[in-house]
C-alpha cells in the first residue's frame, strides 16, 4: 500500500483501484509487434496503470468517480483483443502482465456481480468473439463465481440490448458515430454498476487528420472524454515497467491532478510535504502532455468546451519559473502557446492589456469628464475574466458599468441599473451629460462597426426607449448606421434575430435561455447590453448571502467574465477622468482575474512588479470579491466551475510574515504586529483573506489543513498534546426570560465541551451526538472569538476565526484551519434537556467549573506542559475565556469565581433579571470597536492590563475592574430604559453599584466617588450661570450632549435622594413588569415614559428637575406629573456651575450614534 501525497488531492479511488488492477502484475510488460497509442488525462478521477517505456504517456488508464460509472482504457485493440491466445494463458502463474491485466480489468469493471454480461461494438466482431471465449475460460479460470456471456452488438442495436449488458467494449476506430450514439452509451452509462472498455489507437486516425480537433473530431473521444480521458495522436513503441515504486506518480500524469498538486505546492503551506523528484516529474509531463494535445483557444467553440482547463494552464504558465525545475534535465519548456488568448501574444497580461486599450477607446470617446445621473442602490460588479474591464464607477469606487469580451464568443456592456438605458434622451444629448454618450458609444461598440444593426429585446416596455437609443447610434456615427429595434422572445433567439440582445437582470432565465444566449453570442459579431439591479443589499458577510449563486442572471455573467451583486450604498456613475488617465491601465486592476493573475507574474519574477501605489486598490477589490464567494464544496457552486478561479487565488498568495507573530505583552501591542492593505503586499492580502473566506464558509475540502496565522493566534496546542475521544452531557435547554429587553437575551447559548480542534493529518475530528440532537437548531461551534474583522483594514489575525456547522446528522466531520474551543449551539426556544456529544480526534481543553472542579484537579490541569492553548473559568454567572498560559497564573479559582459571582448578583438584583444563562467574555488580538465590547461573547483585547482585570482575584477585590464591570452591565440594560446614543450612561449604575457591592472604596477606586463627575456637570452647563432661571438662561444641548458622564450624573442623583440603590432596583422592576417597548430613536416619548415612571417611584413631580437638565417635556407629561407633591429638596435648583474650559467638552462623554 502507498500513501498519498496530498490528501486533499490524491484521487480517492486510486488505491483501492490500483490495487484490483494491478493484482499480481510486476514487471516487464509485453509488446507483440503492435504500436500502441497514448492518452491525455484531465480528471482526478483517471489515471494511468501502465506509461510508455518514455515515462511520458499513459497507454492504459481507468477512471473511477464517485457517482459514476468505471471506465477502462487501452491505447492498442491487440492488448485486449489477443489476450490470453495460448493454452498455457489459461494457467494464471502463465499469463502476461497484459493478459493479467485484461482480466482484471473484466473482474474490476464488474464490480460485485456474480455474473457478468458482455457486449461489444467493434470493426472486427469475428476476432472479438473469439477474444470473448478466451477471455470467459480465463475468467472462469481465475474467479469461479463470475461466469460472463459476450454479445457482439452494434450502435443500432445498442438502444434494444442495453438493459442486458453490465459491460460495453467499444475499439476506437467508430469513425462513424454519431453525437446521438455517443450519448446513448453515456446515458446508459449512468446507470447503477456499469462498466465501459475501450481498446485502440488513434495515430493511424491523426496521419490523415493532421489538423483535426480531436476533441471534437476524434468520435470515440465522446466517450471518453466525460470521463476525463481523450485519446490523442502520439503513440510509442514499448512499456514501462510495473511496480508498486511507479504508482506513487501515476496520478501526476493527469493535468487536473498535476495543476492542482502544482498549485498546492507552490503556495508554500508547510501542510503539504514536498513531492519526490520522480513526482515532479510526473506533475511536468502530466502539464506538458496536455498541453500538446490542446486546440489553440481562439476558436470560440473550443473556448466554450476546454475553457477551465486553459484557465488553469494559465496558471501554470505564469508560475512556470517557479517549477521550471520539475522538467527533466534537457526536456523542453511546455508549448505555451496554444494558451494565447489572442494571435500570437504569448503573455496572457500582455494580451489583455493590448484589448483593454484599443476597446475601452472606443467605449469611452467623449463619455469622460462629463456629470452623469446619479441613481441610488445600482448594482456592483466583480470582474474576473481576460478581457473585462469597468466603464463607470460609484463614488465609491465601485464597478457600476463594465465591458467584456468574453473568450466564448460575443461582447457584452453591463449597468448596475436599467435607468441608465430608460432615462436615456434623444434628440439631442444633454449638454454635459456623460452617461448619455456612454450608452450611445456601448450601443455602438456592441455593433461591432456593422452597417446594419438590430436591437432585440423580449420586454416591450424597453422597445420605446431602444428606439431612441438607436436613432442616437444613427445618427452619431459616421459612416451611418442603419440601427432598429425588434421584440423577440427569449426561447426562439437565435443568432438570425438581431446583432444586440437587450436583457434585463429581472429577466425570467432558464437553463434553457441561458444556453440559447450564450450560442446567440458565439455567432460571429453579436452583441449583448444587460442592465439592472439584482435585488435588494443583504449582509454581504452572512454565510446565507451568496449572491454569485444566488442572483439568477449570474448563472449567465459568470460565464462571461463578471457577476452582479446588490449593494446599499452604490450612486453612480461618477464622472471618468480624463481618457488618457482612463487608458493608463489603472482600471484594470478592478478585474480581478488581471490582478491575481499578475500577482502570480510577480511572484515568481515576471513581469513588471506592481507598483505600491496600487496595493491598496487591489486588496480592498480582492476583499469584497472573495467574501461574495461560495464555499469550493457548496453544490450550487458546481454548475460556475469555479475551480480555476480558486485555484488562481490559491497560486497568487503568499505568507504575511506580519501577522504570523503572536500578540506582544504589551498593552499597546496592536500598533505592531500589523498586516496593513494600504501597504502589504495584495498576494500576502490574499492569504489572510482567504483563510477568512474558508472559515467563513466551512470550506473543509481539507480538514487536516492548518492556517500559518493560527499559531500566532489563537494560538496553537503543545508538540506534546495528544488526540483524544471526549464525551461528555450537555444541557441543551435555552429558554430565555419571557419578552425580555436585555442585550443577547436572544442569542444563541454556547456549551462548552472542554474540547480543542487542532488539524492533523490523517486523524479528521468528528461529533457524534444522541438521536435527540438532530435536526433540532443545534450548531457546533469552533473558535471563540466572533468578532468579525472583514471590514479593517489593518490586521492582527485572521479576519474571522470561528465557524459553525448545523448538526443535521448523528455524526458528521468538522473541521477549522484556526483551530479552537469547540461548543454546542442552542438557538434560543430549544427545550431538548440532555445531550450526550461524543468528540473524537480532539484535544483537552483545561476547564474549571465552580463547584465541580477541585483545587487538586485544576493544580493538576495546570501542570499538563502542553495543554489547549486556551481555558475556561466557569460559574453560574460567567464564563471566562483565556489564554492557558494566563490562566495558569490563577491560583485559586473558587475564589475568582465566587468573586465575579458576587459582581454579576448584584447586577441582576439591580435589573431584576432572572438569569437563565452565565454571560461569557473572551479576549482576542483585535476587535470590532472600542477597548471592550458588549455582546454575547464580551470581547476585549488580549492584553496584560484586561487579563489583570479578569484574573487576578487581588486586584479585583481591592481596585474592581471598571471596564469589564462596564460591559457586563450593558447585558443588564432594559432597552425601553435608554436613549439614542446614551446607552454609555446608564450602564455604569450597573459598574458602580457592583462595585460598592464588592467592598470598592475611593481610597482605591477615585471613581466610588461621584464628585468626579461635577466637573462634567459644569461643562454641560457652561453657557449659563444658573440652570434653574429657565427663562433667562441658554439652555443645554440634552440632544446631543447628555451622554456617558452627564447622564450619569444625573441618575446617581435621583439614586442619592430616593433610597440609593433600591430606587433603580424599583425602576427596572417596573420597566420589566410593564414591558414597555419603544421604537430605535423614539427618544421623546422614552424621556416621557422615563421621567413619569421615576416621579412615581419618588412620589415627587420630577418635572423641574428634569427641565433644568434640558429634556424634553410635554404638556401631557407635566399634567400627569403634577399629581405628585413638589421636590423642594431638588439640588439642581440651588446648584451653580463652576469655571471651566472649553476643551473640557471633549471630556463629557456626548452621546453617541452606536453604543459600545
Amino acid at each position: 500500500m502507498w500513501m498519498s501525497t496530498t490528501s486533499a488531492l490524491w484521487p480517492a479511488a486510486f488505491n483501492a483501484t490500483a490495487n484490483a488492477l494491478l493484482q499480481d502484475i510486476s514487471g516487464p510488460y509485453e509488446v507483440a509487434g503492435w504500436t500502441p497509442g497514448a492518452f491525455a488525462l484531465w480528471s482526478r478521477d483517471a489515471f494511468p496503470l501502465v506509461l510508455s517505456a518514455s515515462g511520458e504517456h499513459p497507454t492504459v488508464v481507468a477512471a473511477a468517480p464517485s457517482a459514476g460509472p468505471r471506465v477502462m482504457a487501452f491505447a492498442h485493440e491487440a492488448m485486449v483483443a489477443d489476450a490470453v491466445q495460448d493454452p498455457a494463458d489459461f494457467d494464471p502463474s502463465a499469463r502476461t502482465n497484459i493478459d493479467l491485466l485484461v482480466v482484471n480489468a473484466l473482474r474490476w469493471l464488474a464490480w460485485d456481480r456474480t455474473g457478468l454480461r458482455v457486449g461489444y461494438i467493434v470493426t472486427d466482431p469475428n476476432r472479438w468473439a473469439a477474444t470473448g471465449a478466451r477471455l470467459k475460460t480465463a475468467l472462469m479460470t481465475l474467479t469461479p463465481e463470475l461466469p460472463s456471456n459476450w454479445a457482439a452488438l452494434t450502435f443500432a442495436t445498442f438502444p434494444a440490448a442495453s438493459a442486458s449488458i453490465d459491460v460495453l467494449i467499444v475499439d476506437t476506430y467508430q469513425y462513424s458515430m454519431t453525437s446521438g450514439q455517443a450519448n446513448a452509451v453515456l446515458n446508459w452509462l449512468r446507470g447503477p454498476k456499469r462498466g465501459m472498455l475501450v481498446a485502440g489507437h488513434a495515430w493511424n486516425w491523426g496521419f490523415s487528420n493532421a489538423n483535426a480537433n480531436i476533441f471534437t473530431q476524434l468520435p470515440i473521444n465522446q466517450l471518453l472524454w466525460p470521463y476525463g480521458i481523450v485519446l490523442t495522436k502520439a503513440y510509442d513503441f514499448q512499456f514501462q515497467d510495473a511496480s508498486a515504486e511507479a504508482r506513487q506518480r501515476y496520478p501526476f500524469f493527469s493535468g487536473l491532478t498535476a495543476a492542482m498538486t502544482l498549485f498546492e505546492q507552490l503556495s508554500g503551506d508547510a501542510h503539504f510535504p514536498a513531492l519526490t523528484p520522480e513526482q515532479k516529474t510526473a506533475v511536468y509531463h502530466g502539464i506538458y502532455k496536455f498541453l500538446a494535445v490542446l486546440p489553440r483557444r481562439t476558436d470560440v467553440n473550443v473556448a466554450t468546451m476546454l475553457g477551465q482547463i486553459y484557465a488553469y494552464l494559465d496558471i501554470a504558465q505564469l508560475s512556470w519559473p517557479g517549477w521550471s525545475s520539475y522538467a527533466p534535465a534537457g526536456a523542453p519548456t511546455p508549448p505555451w502557446n496554444a494558451l494565447n488568448l489572442t494571435g500570437a501574444i504569448n503573455d496572457p497580461l500582455t494580451a489583455a492589456r493590448a484589448m483593454y486599450k484599443v476597446q475601452q477607446n472606443a467605449i469611452m470617446s467623449r463619455a469622460t469628464q462629463r456629470t452623469v445621473l446619479r441613481k441610488y442602490g445600482m448594482s456592483k460588479f466583480y470582474l474576473w475574466g481576460p478581457f473585462v474591464w469597468p466603464i463607470a464607477f460609484s463614488e465609491w469606487n465601485e464597478v457600476l458599468g463594465l465591458a467584456s469580451v468574453p473568450l466564448t464568443g460575443g461582447r457584452v456592456v453591463a449597468f448596475g441599473h436599467n435607468s441608465v438605458i430608460t432615462d436615456y434622451k434623444y434628440p439631442p444629448p444633454r449638454t454635459g451629460e456623460g452617461t448619455d454618450m456612454l450608452v450611445i458609444n456601448s450601443f455602438r461598440w456592441l455593433g461591432w462597426g456593422q452597417a446594419n444593426i438590430r436591437i432585440c429585446t423580449a420586454d416591450e416596455s424597453k422597445r420605446g426607449v431602444l428606439q431612441k437609443i438607436a436613432l442616437g447610434v444613427t445618427t452619431s456615427t459616421t459612416p451611418s448606421t442603419v440601427v432598429d429595434t425588434r421584440l423577440i422572445t427569449l426561447d426562439t433567439l437565435s443568432a438570425g434575430a438581431c446583432e444586440i440582445l437587450y436583457l434585463d437582470t429581472s429577466a425570467a432565465l432558464t437553463p434553457a435561455r441561458i444556453n440559447l444566449i450564450k450560442s446567440f453570442l458565439r455567432a460571429p459579431r453579436k452583441g449583448l447590453m444587460v442592465a439592472g439591479q439584482v435585488g435588494s443589499y443583504l449582509d454581504r458577510y452572512s454565510p446565507l448571502n451568496k449572491p454569485l449563486t444566488t442572483a439568477p442572471i449570474n448563472r449567465l455573467l459568470w460565464d462571461l467574465g463578471f457577476f452582479a451583486v446588490a449593494s446599499q450604498y452604490s450612486n453612480g456613475p461618477q464622472p471618468a477622468p480624463l481618457l488618457a488617465e482612463v487608458l493608463n491601465g489603472t482600471w484594470l486592476y478592478y478585474n480581478l482575474w488581471f490582478s491575481a493573475m499578475e500577482l502570480i507574474q510577480n511572484k515568481y519574477g515576471g513581469g513588471t512588479p506592481i507598483p505600491s501605489a496600487r496595493y491598496e486598490l487591489i486588496s480592498n477589490q480582492l476583499s469584497y470579491f472573495i467574501n461574495t464567494l461560495p464555499a469550493s464544496t457548496d453544490p450550487a457552486a458546481a454548475p460556475f466551475a469555479l475551480g480555476p478561479m480558486f485555484a488562481t487565488l490559491k497560486a497568487a498568495r503568499r505568507p504575511a510574515t506580519a501577522l504570523m507573530n503572536p500578540p506582544s505583552d504589551d498593552d499597546w501591542f496592536y500598533s505592531a504586529n500589523v498586516f496593513s492593505a494600504s501597504t502589504g503586499h495584495p498576494s500576502e492580502f490574499i492569504d489572510i483573506f482567504m483563510d477568512a473566506w474558508a472559515v467563513r464558509h466551512n470550506d473543509i475540502g481539507d480538514p487536516a489543513r492548518l492556517s500559518r496565522y493560527a499559531a500566532a493566534f489563537p494560538g496553537v496546542p503543545g508538540a506534546g498534546a495528544t488526540l483524544r475521544t471526549i464525551a461528555i452531557s450537555i444541557n441543551a435547554t435555552h429558554i430565555p426570560m419571557p419578552n425580555t429587553q436585555f442585550r443577547s437575551a436572544y442569542d444563541p447559548l454556547w456549551r462548552s465541551t472542554g474540547a480543542w480542534f487542532h488539524p492533523t493529518p490523517g486523524q479528521a475530528a468528528t461529533i457524534t451526538v444522541s438521536a435527540n440532537a438532530v435536526n433540532k437548531g443545534l450548531m457546533v461551534q469552533i473558535g471563540s472569538q466572533t468578532d468579525d474583522l472583514n471590514d479593517y483594514r489593518a490586521f492582527k489575525r485572521v479576519p474571522v476565526i470561528f465557524n459553525r456547522f448545523p448538526i443535521t446528522s448523528i455524526s458528521r466531520t468538522i473541521a477549522n484551519p484556526m483551530g479552537g474551543l469547540i461548543y454546542i449551539v442552542v438557538p434560543p426556544g430549544t427545550n431538548l434537556g440532555a445531550v450526550t456529544v461524543t468528540l473524537t480526534n480532539v484535544i483537552q481543553a483545561p476547564r474549571y467549573v465552580a463547584g465541580r472542579t477541585t483545587l487538586a484537579q485544576w493544580n493538576a490541569m495546570k501542570a499538563v506542559p502542553v495543554p489547549a492553548p486556551w481555558t475556561e473559568f466557569e460559574s453560574r454567572t460567567l464564563i471566562l475565556q483565556v489564554p492557558t498560559k494566563n490562566a495558569k497564573t490563577v491560583a485559586d479559582p473558587a475564589a475568582l469565581m465566587a468573586h465575579w459571582d458576587k459582581v454579576l448578583d448584584s447586577m441582576a438584583w439591580l435589573s431584576n433579571m432572572t438569569r437563565t444563562r452565565a454571560e461569557r467574555f473572551t479576549v482576542d488580538a483585535d476587535i470590532t470597536n472600542g477597548w471592550m465590547h458588549a455582546g454575547y461573547p464580551i470581547e476585549g483585547f488580549v492584553v496584560p492590563s484586561v487579563l489583570n482585570e479578569l484574573l487576578n482575584t487581588t486586584w479585583l477585590q481591592t481596585y474592581g475592574a471598571w471596564g469589564p464591570y462596564h460591559e457586563l452591565g450593558h447585558q443588564h440594560q432594559w432597552n425601553a430604559m435608554e436613549f439614542t446614543g446614551t446607552s454609555e450612561a446608564s450602564v455604569n449604575l450597573f459598574t458602580m453599584n457592583a462595585l460598592n457591592a464588592t467592598g470598592i472604596t475611593a481610597a482605591n477606586n477615585d471613581r466610588v466617588d461621584r464628585n468626579w463627575l461635577l466637573p462634567l456637570r459644569s461643562c454641560y452647563f457652561r453657557n449659563t450661570p444658573n440652570p434653574a432661571d429657565l427663562a433667562g438662561r441658554t439652555a443645554p444641548n440634552w440632544g446631543f450632549e447628555w451622554g456617558t458622564w452627564v447622564g450619569l450624573d444625573l441618575m446617581l442623583q435621583l439614586q442619592e435622594n430616593f433610597g440609593g440603590w433600591n430606587f433603580y432596583r424599583r425602576v427596572f422592576a417596573d420597566y420589566v413588569s410593564s414591558n414597555k417597548a419603544f421604537g430605535w430613536g423614539d427618544d421623546v416619548d422614552r424621556a416621557q415614559y422615563y421621567i413619569l415612571t421615576t416621579s412615581r417611584l419618588a412620589n415627587y413631580n420630577l418635572v423641574p428637575f428634569f427641565e433644568i437638565w434640558g429634556f424634553p417635556i410635554t404638556a401631557a407629561t407635566r399634567t400627569a406629573a403634577a399629581a405628585y407633591p413638589e421636590w423642594t429638596a431638588n439640588p439642581m435648583l440651588t446648584w451653580r456651575p463652576s469655571a471651566t474650559d472649553p476643551s473640557c467638552v471633549g471630556n463629557m462623554g456626548r452621546r453617541r450614534l452606536a453604543s459600545q
